[in-house]
Order: C-alpha cells, then structure tokens, then sequence
C-alpha cells in the first residue's frame, strides 16, 4: 500500500502541513475489500512575497498527474506494466481490478449500441448492392416495386426489397428476432439503394426509399405504427462474413457515410432514437483502437495492454444496461465506438486495425466476472491514473507503477493561469486551497474539496468539478497561488498530442509515436489550450441500470 506524501511545491513562508483524521491507506492490490480512505486536511503555504519594486500579478500554478477518473484500469500503467515489467494481459487485469475473477460471455453475444448523434434524427441508410430490408412490427413492409399513382419518380436502380418482420417492441434481452407467424419476404434487390425513416408521430413511422443519401425519396407505405423500425442487409439477418464496407449498411449524415456491421434499428421512446444491433466482438473491433493506441501492437509487449483493454473493454459493454432499447451509446458517456468506417468524398477510412483486431480475436469471449455471482463486471477504465487508481463504484484502489513508464505524457502537468479569472462576488481571490483528498496517490490522493479564499469571504467546491471548469486532465493536482512579476506572468496549458479520436487513415498521428489514449465513462474533461474556458460537453446518455445484462440472441446480426 501506499502512504499520503506530504504536499509538494511548498513556497515560502509557513509551510503546509497535513493531518489525517480517519481512515487507513489503500489495500495491496490482491485485496478483495475496499479500503476506507483517509481525509486529508491540507493548509497550503502562504503566498511567496516578491521582493521588488516590479508590478506583480497573481498567478494560479496547478501541478496536477493522471488524465481521467482514475478508477479501474489505467491504460498508460497497462502499458507500462507490459512493455517495462512483461506482464500478461491476465496479470494485469488482476491487478486492476482486485476482488474479480476471469469469465466468458457466449460467443452469439449482441448488444444494442445508441448513436447519440443520431439523436431526434430521420434515419436514412444506404447500401451501394441494394442489399437493404426493413421491417417492423411482424409485418412485411412492400418498399418497392411499381410507384404511386400520385408518384412519376422512376425507380430504376433502386431496392425491390421487401421487408424483414420484426416483434412488437424490444424483449427484456434487448434482442430483435424475426417473427415465425410473419409471412416471409421476397428480394430481389437490383442496383444501389437508401431508405429513410422518420417518426412521423407517436408509434407510427414513415418509410421511403430511393437511388441514394440525397434521394429522391418515395413513400410506397402508408404510415407505420410500430416501436421499432429494423433495418438490415439480409432478408433473414444472418451473419455476413464480408469484410467489404459495401456489403454493409451506410449511415448517411451531413458529412458523409458510416458504415456499421450488423442491424440499424429506429426506435420510438418518446422521441426517434438509432441503435446499432451487433454482435460483441465486432462491436469491439472498433472500440478498442477508438479507446488506446493501435500502434502499442507494434512495440514489444505492447499487445498484452490492448489484450487487457479488449478484455475490459468487453466486461464493460456486457454489464451495461443504458436504456430499455439499449445497452450502451457511443461516446465517452460509455465508450467510444465509431463503426466499421466511414467515406470521406470517395475514400474509405477503416476504425478498425490488424493489431487491435489481434487483440479482440485472442481474448474471444474473456470479461472479468464478479466471483459470487458470475456476472460480468463494469470494469471502468481511464488514461492515466498518476500512479494509483481512484476508489468509488465499487472499485478497489491499487498502486499503479506501471503509469511511470517513459512514454506516458500525462505523469506530471503543470497548467498557470491568471488568479483575477477566478475573482468574482466574493472579491479578489487571496488563497486556494486543497482541504479535502482521498488519500490515495501523489501529495495524498485526489482533491475532494478545495476552498477558495476571497476578500469578502470563502467558498468551497469539490475537486472533479473544479477540474471540469478550469479544464484540468485530473482531480488529482496541488493549487498554488503566487506573485510574480508581471512581465513574467502568462498562461499555459499542457499541449495534448493528437488523441486517439483522430487517428483514422492519414491523420496526424504518426505510427511510430504511441499516441494518448481516450478515457471513456464520463471521464475529467482534458486540458486543450485555455484552462479557463468551460469545455464543451458530449450528449449525454442515461446512466446504467442496477444488475448487470448479458445480451445472447438466437439469430445473431453480423
């Protein structure tokens, strides 16, 4: 276990003390029991006074360590641990996530995933072989064949797809199966095709189709009442095992098109929703590259880490339940999961990579599973832990010597800025202080509270949200107010090298530089380049339900 330090950077003056009030220091990492955390109660030193005749200014120097939430595994220390120690994947999720033990989900495992872009939006999707069947209900919907009498818009080229049917509403599995009383369509598609969807009104959808994204589109239904709108590239949804973009399903947006495996699905849920059903391990194949580094799979051990994020990664999605139509979304609210690719003009650029595919591929199936009950863990996970993991939901922290390896840029941060953009009614601000850690990690642990002092009196304000609004990469910092000359003073903020988000093909990310890896499940905002600007925040999704749910359908989706 690790003991709190003492403060760090003391200047001159009193210097800071530190007196522990309760609790004890964290487990070592095979224990199975959360520890109690020590409160901390920090007084910082006083300002440094200037000896000079020079104008000073007040100055807020934050050294802070670690990028994210802390909890669960840190993906810089599983770097570390591989590359610098020779851990295995096996070893390291052991150390991360003490008190768990290895598991299997069946390989038909599907989730629903939520677009949360796609939120409030028509559906409109495309597929360049005409390879596109809808569906809903249980009902057949006829999308082609001779237009309207009030229509003159020639369907040459376009789908002569019927549809799929589909049950009434999601079942408690989250699982979308063709129903056995429905009659059994007929296809015969013929040249590239789209069809959009809209929720024209409550429990009633409206359905065209047309030669592309831009249409144009015709109605060929009336208005369908149904929950859900399923969309697929197989009459009978069976897997495909093609790899080429064109053989799936395109998501049309403004921008371009996203290519997606397996099933897009338009919901009604008190407003029109899109669900991407797939199965678990092609959802993952474009997870993890999305959530560290692809090219950690080049570097000597390397491949262990992106084992263990797969493998975590997986134990996640599996134990969520987001919405009653959806396991989990996209974004960093869940994890970051961007598809197969997407079309940029005429190009194609894959999410997906061999060296993260190598990963999925051998830990098939793996989670990390509560040893009493068997269900799969919420294995949260995040950047850098600076050194230890953070307690909270459920987590046990652990020392994480792994996160001081040589190539991790988020160990140690210093942000300065301007103490007048924290002024306010209160008056000038006069002092900052850490009054509250957790006790776990670099100068005792991450800031609970920190307490401003003004002119006209105090306030306090915990630290994960005075690191949202000042945009710091962690709660885990030590605040300092200084003088400095003014001459001297001026902002800064650490520079982030590209982050994963943008490493498709072509990006600035170069693949001999491991790059940063994102932190998924509301994670602290990253520092960009103003500490004092509030940074701009992802859609949100709801948080998951209690209980875990594992998602096994009969007919998989590819």
């Amino acid at each position: 276990s690790v003991a709190p330090q003492s403060t760090a950077h003391p200047a001159a003056g009193t210097p800071a003390s530190i007196v522990v009030r309760s609790g004890t220091p964290g487990t070592a990492s095979g224990a199975e029991t959360t520890a109690t955390p020590p409160v901390i109660t920090i007084t910082a030193p006083a300002p440094a006074a200037i000896p000079t005749s020079l104008p000073t200014k007040r100055v807020i120097e934050i050294v802070g360590h670690g990028y994210g939430h802390g909890r669960g595994l840190g993906q810089w220390g599983a770097y570390g641990y591989a590359t610098d120690f020779g851990w295995t994947a096996k070893q390291i999720l052991s150390h991360f996530y003490p008190g768990t033990s290895p598991g299997k989900v069946a390989p038909t495992s599907a989730i629903g995933v939520r677009l949360l872009a796609q939120e409030g939006k028509i559906l409109t999707v495309y597929q360049p072989k005409g390879q596109v069947f809808v569906g809903a209900d249980g009902s057949a919907l006829e999308l082609a064949g001779a237009a309207s009498s009030s229509s003159s818009v020639s369907t040459t080229g376009q789908s002569q797809a019927s549809a799929i049917p589909v049950p009434v509403g999601l079942n408690e599995t989250n699982s979308i199966a063709p129903s056995p009383e429905a009659p059994p369509p007929v296809a015969t598609p013929d040249g590239p095709a789209a069809v959009r969807i809209k929720l024209s009104g409550k429990g009633t959808f409206s359905i065209a189709d047309g030669p592309g994204c831009d249409g144009p589109f015709v109605e060929r239904v009336n208005p369908t009442k149904a929950l859900a709108i399923i969309v697929s590239t197989a009459v009978d949804r069976a897997i495909s095992s093609s790899e080429e973009p064109s053989d799936m399903l395109q998501l049309c947006t403004k921008s371009g098109r996203t290519v997606y495996r397996g099933d897009l699905v338009a919901i009604d849920d008190g407003g029109q929703h899109t669900v991407n059903q797939v199965r678990l391990e092609s959802y993952l194949r474009s997870v993890v590259p999305s959530e560290a580094p692809k090219t950690w799979g080049a570097v000597k051990g390397g491949i262990e880490a992106l084992k263990a994020q797969a493998v975590a990664a997986r134990s996640y999605a599996a134990a969520e339940r987001r919405t009653g139509y959806s396991n989990t979304c996209d974004n960093t609210s869940c994890q970051v999961y961007k598809g197969r690719g997407e079309y940029r003009g005429g190009a194609f650029a894959s999410f997906e990579d061999a060296r993260t595919d190598l990963a999925v591929a051998d830990t098939a199936g793996e989670v990390r599973v509560d040893p009493k009950t068997g269900a799969p863990i919420r294995t949260e996970f995040s950047s850098s832990t600076g050194g230890h993991t953070a307690p909270g939901d459920g987590a046990t922290p652990v020392p994480d010597e792994g996160d001081a390896t040589a190539s991790n840029p988020y160990r140690t941060w210093t942000v300065t800025f301007d103490g007048a953009k924290l002024d306010g009614k209160l008056g000038a601000l006069t002092a900052i202080d850490a009054t509250k850690r957790d006790g776990f990690g670099p100068d005792g642990g991450r800031v609970l509270e920190l307490t401003l002092t003004f002119t006209k009196g105090a306030s306090t304000i915990s630290g994960a949200e005075f690191a949202s609004r000042v945009a710091l990469r962690s709660s885990l910092f030590t605040p300092q107010l200084r003088l400095v000359p003014l001459s001297a003073a001026t902002d800064t903020a650490p520079a982030d090298p590209s982050p994963p988000d943008s490493q498709g093909e072509g990006s600035a990310a170069s693949d001999s530089t491991p790059a940063v890896p994102a932190t998924p499940a509301t994670p602290a905002t990253p520092a960009t380049t103003s500490p004092s600007a509030k940074p701009k925040k992802p859609p949100k999704d709801p948080a998951p339900r209690k209980g875990t749910t594992t998602v096994v359908v009969k007919r998989p989706v590819g």
